[in-house]
């Protein structure tokens, strides 16, 4: 497979935001990753729901 030599990362001048994400337009759904909403407006990280297997430790 070909690379280019970027790896395709934008550059700083293309680097997403931090609205870009977070805020009234931003792209995530907070919702379907298992929030309660943006955590930067909720203030915490930790998701409702845990992602880990119950096996894993």
């Amino acid at each position: 497979m070909y690379w280019p030599l970027s790896h395709m990362v934008a550059t700083k001048d293309k680097a997403l935001q931090c609205v870009d994400c977070h805020g009234e337009r931003g792209r995530m759904n907070w919702q379907a990753l298992g929030y309660d909403g943006d955590p930067a407006v909720r203030g915490s990280r930790t998701p409702l729901f845990s992602t880990r297997r119950e096996d894993e430790p």
